[in-house]
């Protein structure tokens, strides 16, 4: 029987979260230099089960500081007109874009 839910995160900003619709409690745990903060969602009795299935939503926002994001100068574009943007999840680094778990549970994720 598992009563929560984990994630990896680092550096967002949680705003709420949401299971199979309903306002859910969560919690941020103490802060790792490199591997952030787990993030860890109560589930209701009903997900409780082995075998349930469920939907999470996690509202959150990133942070300029994320880890999977980096910038060329304008000046190495070919354009040499604008910056570009590239990610790099490799590793440990997706945390900082989605709140994620890679090992034993199945994601999609939706942007608004």
């Amino acid at each position: 029987m598992t009563s929560t839910f984990e994630l990896d995160t680092r550096d967002l900003t949680i705003t709420a979260v949401k299971v199979d619709g309903a306002p859910a409690k969560f919690s941020l745990g103490a802060a790792h230099e490199a591997f952030g903060s787990q993030l860890t969602i109560a589930l209701p009795p009903a997900l409780q089960a082995p075998g349930a299935t469920g939907k999470v939503l996690v509202e959150y926002a990133t942070s300029p500081h994320s880890s999977a994001c980096q910038w060329l100068p304008a000046a190495s574009t070919a354009g040499k007109r604008h910056p570009y943007l590239f990610t790099q999840c490799q590793a440990i680094h997706a945390r900082s874009l989605l709140p994620c778990q890679v090992i034993g549970h199945a994601a999609s994720f939706t942007p608004y």
